[in-house]
């Protein structure tokens, strides 16, 4: 029997008296099959969820049917083990009070890149009509084409703290170039300038120690948000200060040398726009 002050709960079903889900902040699902109509049904008590987790454990989901699944007060959702397709299920659901969307993917070995993630989080987020509060994104576990990602994220201008952990975005026009390439290239299609206006922490955890120049495209599109010439060792910046404020990279422990991770320019930016930047091997 759950403890009547009980706020918290992990569970395959609903075996549990709907007093008991009312009063529920934080709720964790496991659904390996369903449709919408079920998961609508399940949620339908919760009237006071703060934080809600879904678990697919890899499994595709039925998005056949539509339903519309409205959670009211969720701050925090989170979607585990997500099989690329069964991103729909965000096409069911509304949550107009998000603050963080945290995906992780079910990484089963895959030559397809074409995973959608624009359509289904882009809808998601203009259905729940959340951008007044939505301000962090992260997404883990996934190898995809980079201008999906770029897409994606061009999309949510409002946001404020985006992590990648073991996320590799290759252009789909050529293997050999990054998100980061595709941001600072003049002819790309993509604005540096004006991509994540207030991007104030950027996380990109786990890189592996094979992408030896993933520091000098980080460091190039952090100098491409603010402009900088040197008049001898003083930087001259061209317009006003960059919202980004931490920058955060782990790299997979190489064997024989880590990426090329530091640069002068990430040493400018430290020292004059107070840039607090941490490098270091994954210690997971």
């Amino acid at each position: 029997m759950l403890p009547s002050s009980a706020s918290s709960l992990q569970t395959l079903s609903s075996p549990f008296p709907q007093a008991t889900f009312q009063r529920l902040t934080s709720l964790t699902l496991l659904c390996e099959w369903g449709k919408p109509s079920w998961l609508a049904n399940a949620l339908k008590p919760c009237i006071n969820l703060q934080s809600l987790t879904l678990d697919f454990d890899g499994s595709s989901w039925d998005n056949q049917e539509s339903a519309e699944i409205l959670i009211p007060n969720v701050r925090v959702l989170r979607l585990r083990n997500v099989f690329a397709y069964s991103m729909d299920i965000l096409n069911s659901l509304k949550a107009p009070q998000l603050i963080e969307l945290d995906v992780s993917f079910d990484r089963e070995p895959s030559y397809d890149l074409a995973w959608p993630l624009a359509h289904p989080v882009l809808g998601f987020v203009k259905r729940s009509e959340c951008d007044k509060t939505f301000r962090s994104f992260r997404l883990r576990d996934v190898d995809m084409y980079a201008e999906e990602l770029l897409d994606t994220l061009q999309g949510l201008p409002f946001l404020t703290h985006v992590a990648l952990e073991q996320v590799g975005a290759t252009s789909k026009k050529d293997y050999r170039v990054s998100m980061f390439d595709l941001l600072v290239q003049p002819l790309s299609g993509y604005d540096s300038e004006g991509f994540l206006p207030a991007l104030e922490s950027l996380e990109l955890l786990k890189i592996p120690s094979t992408s030896y120049d993933f520091g000098w495209e980080v460091s190039q599109y952090v100098r491409s948000r603010r402009p900088y010439r040197l008049a001898g060792k003083k930087p001259i910046f061209e317009g006003p200060c960059d919202t980004l404020k931490n920058l955060t990279v782990t790299y997979q422990v190489a064997k024989t040398y880590p990426p090329n991770l530091d640069s002068q320019i990430l040493k400018t930016f430290k020292k004059w726009c107070g840039l607090k930047v941490n490098i270091g091997p994954d210690v997971d």
